[in-house]
């Protein structure tokens, strides 16, 4: 079983400034993957198993607020959830999944509604992973791609409104890409 806990640091000593809590209360198999909202009000992750969720092989997508301990379940089109990160906007979530049809990527997925929408989707002899982040005019979005017959490891920024895709920075085999993460000021 595991757990999410939320705590306040002092930024400039690192002390603790409130005790860790648990985010959600409920005891489910996996909690993980939480990303904060731009505005420090909400916390959404991945649970198997949430709110007694009827896909508890697939995982949903919860929202919880940090000022009331409310949480609720998007109710999403999407399976084999692994990753998420806010819209700067708080309005909506992207998702790393997979679609209905089976097809992997990166879906836009609108906080109130549920509904998804695919920014980027897996192309033969490709895969997607670890979103890094969403530029903060919520733009464009940065992830690792890898390219397996050139056994190329890429970070790749994908401009939303044209479907474009610019390298940034690639590696490769032996050597990997893991886990890149923007800065919150989009720069870095």
């Amino acid at each position: 079983i595991y757990y999410l806990y939320v705590t306040t640091l002092d930024p400039k000593t690192g002390n603790i400034l409130i005790p860790p809590n648990k985010a959600t209360q409920r005891i489910v198999p996996f909690n993980a993957t939480p990303d904060l909202s731009s505005d420090g009000k909400y916390l959404a992750f991945i649970s198997q198993g949430a709110l007694g969720s009827s896909r508890p092989d697939f995982g949903a997508v919860t929202i919880c607020s940090l000022e009331t301990g409310q949480e609720r379940e998007l109710p999403l089109e999407l399976n084999r959830l692994y990753r998420l990160r806010w819209f700067p906007d708080g309005r909506s979530i992207l998702v790393h999944g997979f679609d209905k049809k089976g097809r992997a990527g990166f879906f836009r997925t609108d906080t109130q509604t549920g509904d998804v929408a695919a920014i980027v989707q897996v192309e033969p002899d490709t895969s997607v992973t670890d979103p890094a982040g969403i530029s903060p005019d919520g733009k464009t979005v940065f992830y690792r791609r890898i390219v397996f017959s050139k056994k190329l490891h890429q970070i790749v920024a994908r401009d939303i409104e044209t479907g474009q895709d610019k390298e940034l920075y690639h590696l490769a085999a032996p050597a990997l890409v893991m886990n890149p993460v923007l800065s919150p000021d989009g720069q870095n």
